[in-house]
C-alpha cells in the first residue's frame, strides 16, 4: 500500500504543480539524460496519479519510451520558470534545465526496480535524478494511458493522459513555505509565457496582445506589493523570454 498520500498531505482530485523529471538512455555513453518540465498532476482513487504532457514534449517521448518519471515536490517558483521556459531555440539561452540543480539518489534495489521499468534503463542507473531542493520525490511508473481531446483558447489538441503508480517515495524535509500571492502570480505568468509562444506561432495577434498585457499586469502587481526574490527573478526571466514574441 502506498503511503505517500498521507506523508505528503496530498488530497484526491486536487491539481498540484510539480516539476517532473523524466529520463532517457544514452547507450553510447551508458548514462541517463534527465529532462525536467513543469507539470500539473492529480491524485485519484487507489492512489493513482494522472499526468498529461503535450505530445511534442520530451516528457511525453520519455514516458512512451520507458514509462518512468520522478515527481519533484518543489516550492521555489523560479525553478518552475527554468523548467517551463527552456527550449532548443531559447530566446534566453536556456536550452536545458541546469544540471547543477540535480542530485542523484541510489536505487535501493536494482533487481526489484527491474520488475517495474526496462532492464536497459536500470543497468544505466547509477542514481535516479531529482531536484536537489525538492521537499520530496515520488518515483513512478506508467500503468495505463488514455487519449483525450483538450480544448482551450489556443484550440483543440490531442493529449495522452498517463496513469502512474508510485514505486518509491522519499520525504527530505517539511515544507514550511506556502505560495503567496507573488508566487502565484509569477507561476501564472510562466504559464502565460508558454501560451504566448503558441499564440505567436499561430499568428493570432489578438490573443498575443491579451496574453502579453496580462503578463505585464501581473508584473506590475508583483513589483507593487512584493519583495519576493524568487518571484522577482522569475519575472525578469519571463520578460527576457517574451521579448521575442511581443
Amino acid at each position: 500500500m502506498n503511503l505517500f498520500r498521507k506523508q505528503f498531505g496530498m488530497e484526491y482530485n486536487h491539481l498540484y504543480e510539480i516539476l517532473a523529471t523524466s529520463i532517457r538512455d544514452n547507450p553510447l555513453k551508458k548514462k541517463i539524460i534527465p529532462n525536467t518540465a513543469a507539470m500539473g498532476i492529480r491524485l485519484v482513487e487507489n492512489n493513482i496519479i494522472k499526468i498529461a504532457p503535450y505530445p511534442t514534449t520530451q516528457t511525453y517521448k520519455n514516458l512512451k519510451e520507458n514509462g518512468v518519471i520522478i515527481l519533484n515536490l518543489v516550492d521555489n517558483v523560479y525553478l518552475f520558470a527554468l523548467a517551463a521556459l527552456k527550449e532548443p531555440d531559447s530566446p534566453i539561452g536556456l536550452k536545458k534545465f541546469p544540471k547543477e540543480k540535480y542530485h542523484y539518489i541510489k536505487v535501493p534495489n536494482k533487481e526489484n526496480l527491474a520488475k517495474n521499468i526496462p532492464r536497459n534503463t536500470v543497468d544505466n542507473l547509477n542514481g535516479i535524478p531529482y531536484i536537489k531542493s525538492a521537499n520530496g520525490i515520488l518515483i513512478c511508473k506508467v500503468i495505463d494511458e488514455n487519449d483525450k481531446i483538450k480544448k482551450n483558447k489556443l484550440g483543440e489538441i490531442k493529449i495522452t493522459e498517463f496513469q502512474l503508480n508510485c514505486i518509491f517515495h522519499k520525504k527530505f524535509k517539511e515544507s514550511v513555505k506556502l505560495f503567496n500571492r507573488a508566487d502565484n502570480l509569477a507561476l501564472e505568468s510562466i504559464i502565460l509565457a508558454t501560451r504566448l509562444k503558441i499564440a505567436y506561432e499561430k499568428q493570432d495577434q489578438e490573443l498575443c496582445s491579451v496574453i502579453y498585457n496580462q503578463i505585464l499586469n501581473y508584473r506590475k502587481d508583483i513589483a507593487r506589493f512584493s519583495k519576493n526574490k524568487n518571484a522577482n527573478e522569475t519575472m525578469k526571466l519571463i520578460d527576457n523570454y517574451i521579448r521575442r514574441y511581443s
